[in-house]
């Protein structure tokens, strides 16, 4: 909600939203996300880092040196990414791909492994009631003491 109003600092690169490493407090409602096309200056932003002073109306006198806290980098929009992060981006990607194999095929392993404890449960109440009605039967016929004697 504070980005899309537009009450803390951020900067829109590639899709994501960067928040200022501050407290939310100290942050300027100034932000690097696109605005409609009829608010946009006809200057293009700077291409790469850049330092930045914050406006003079937040100085009490414009006379003091901006303190450290006044500047802040603010990465540009680049045309082609570095090549640091491409394949950091890259590697990102493949790490994704590779944990959503992993976690689908522990998941195909957990459904054989649930069929087969369906079809060990199914086996083991079958065996026991073969066991009970073996274990009727006997108790059924009569001793073989009699024929003995």
């Amino acid at each position: 909600r504070r980005i899309k109003s537009e009450a803390c600092e951020h900067i829109f690169e590639e899709g994501k939203y960067h928040l200022r490493d501050k407290p939310l407090k100290e942050h300027k409602s100034k932000s690097s996300r696109p605005k409609p096309l009829g608010s946009v200056p006809a200057v293009a932003p700077p291409q790469t880092s850049t330092v930045q002073v914050q406006p003079k109306e937040e100085k009490q006198n414009d006379r003091e040196p901006p303190r450290a806290a006044e500047f802040s980098q603010v990465p540009g929009p680049s045309p082609k990414t570095p090549p640091v992060a491409c394949s950091a981006n890259e590697l990102m990607h493949e790490l994704k791909r590779a944990y959503a194999l992993i976690l689908q095929e522990k998941e195909e392993l957990i459904l054989q492994l649930k069929d087969e404890l369906a079809d060990l449960k199914t086996l083991a109440r079958i065996l026991e009631d073969e066991n009970q009605r073996l274990k009727e039967n006997i108790a059924k016929v009569e001793s073989i003491d009699h024929w003995l004697r």
